[in-house]
């Protein structure tokens, strides 16, 4: 990891208390079982560590509409890492056991914070982006939520953005350490959650640019970049237990028409900004906050497309820019929506192994937007504006939130 100087560690401490004191108030006043799939989550972790093994069930119809359907499918490594945290609460009630593996969850949100500002630093973005980006995923309210309760998302944001950050580090110095950890993170990110399948791109580009200008011999260079060899374990794992490579029911395509958009695209946006359980418990002027953050996701998208369209940023820069970051978040995007043709289930959570990533051009977007309309000088009281509803949506969040969910908990207005 890169050097920081002695006020950037301070001001990056800051902000990770702020993160971690949100996460950690939420892991306390989130009741049991009332984050997504929370249960079945905690029923894979128990099941590991009261028996030292994976679960491996009858792929059927019983097994599928369970307590298990949510994790089943799942790879292993937050559950077996998760497992040892369990034993530590063993022979205490449900309630002590679920806070001190929520803990966990905890830490590895507020570590997601030091990664963004890690990666908008590596990619020399300016000090007011790669601040304001640390502090929107310190106050995202759905990132709030779900690395508030037990979920096995938060680590694999962590594994997603660490390995992102060295594939940048192994293009900019071409040393075999950056590659390797880069190759290393990716795995452990697929051992995680599929979901982070975004980080696939940068690490394509990463290690074919490693192995063709790497520092080094060829053969230690392919090496490097070997390590997602092992990845072959899960679907292998699942074709002998459950003769399919990925155990879910195979549903009809839904009927693509201007509902499905409408429903889709509302919901999707909607959860971007707070996760569907937190959604359901919130009162109706949520939409009051949900209309301010699409102004403001308008002015950043012109903002970036500026920069984008325009000189101020190279040719190289915008290539780097391209591949470490635009292209995991639409690859992260392209399988949400390929999803949802067979399923309605417009998750947004699934778009927060890259949303540190969207958080930096988001930022980015926001300071150009300024310089557009010839206000530059107002550019960081609209990322501050921005950043101060975050954080009044929080304080909403966490008075509002409860265990009364809704059968279905899409309840934005579409």
């Amino acid at each position: 990891m890169q050097a920081l100087e002695k006020k950037e560690w301070q001001v990056l401490l800051l902000i990770l208390l702020l993160g971690f004191s949100l996460r950690a108030t939420g892991s306390i006043l989130f009741p049991l079982w009332s984050g997504p799939e929370e249960l079945s989550h905690f029923f894979h972790i128990q099941f590991i560590a009261e028996n030292g093994k994976l679960p491996a069930f009858p792929f059927n119809q019983q097994i599928l509409t369970g307590i298990e359907k949510e994790t089943i499918y799942q790879p292993p490594l937050y559950y077996m890492a998760a497992a040892p945290f369990y034993l530590l609460g063993a022979g205490q009630s449900d309630f002590i056991i679920v806070h001190l593996l929520r803990l966990l969850s905890v830490v590895f949100g507020t570590a997601c914070i030091a990664l963004t500002y890690l990666i908008a630093k590596k990619l020399s973005f300016s000090k007011t982006v790669c601040i304001a980006s640390a502090l929107f995923i310190a106050l995202l309210p759905t990132n709030v939520v779900v690395s508030s309760t037990i979920d096995n998302s938060a680590l694999s944001w962590v594994f997603c953005l660490a390995a992102i950050y060295y594939c940048i580090a192994a293009i900019q110095e071409k040393k075999t350490k950056d590659m390797l950890l880069a190759s290393l993170f990716f795995t452990l990110t697929i051992f995680t959650k599929f979901t982070a399948m975004g980080v696939a791109m940068p690490f394509a580009i990463a290690a074919f640019a490693f192995i063709l200008k790497g520092k080094g011999n060829i053969i230690k260079r392919i090496a490097a970049c070997a390590i997602p060899i092992a990845l072959i374990a899960i679907p292998l794992r699942n074709f002998i237990l459950y003769n399919s490579f990925m155990p879910v029911i195979k549903e009809l395509p839904m009927q693509i028409n201007l509902e499905w958009l409408a429903y889709f695209s509302t919901h999707l946006f909607a959860g971007i900004w707070l996760q569907e359980y937190g959604t359901a418990t919130i009162p109706d002027y949520r939409i009051i906050f949900f209309g301010f953050f699409a102004i403001v996701s308008a002015i950043a998208f012109i903002g970036f497309l500026a920069l984008m369209l325009g000189k101020e940023w190279n040719g190289e820069r915008k290539k780097a820019i391209s591949a470490m970051i635009i292209f995991p978040i639409l690859l992260n995007l392209g399988y949400i929506v390929y999803y949802n043709i067979f399923h309605v289930c417009p998750e947004a959570r699934w778009l927060l192994a890259t949303i540190g990533l969207a958080a930096i051009l988001f930022m980015a977007g926001l300071a150009q937007f300024a310089k557009l309309i010839k206000q530059e000088n107002k550019s960081n009281w609209l990322i501050l504006l921005t950043l101060i509803v975050l954080l009044i949506f929080d304080f909403v969040l966490l008075w509002n939130y409860n265990s009364t969910l809704p059968p279905v908990p899409w309840t934005v207005p579409a």
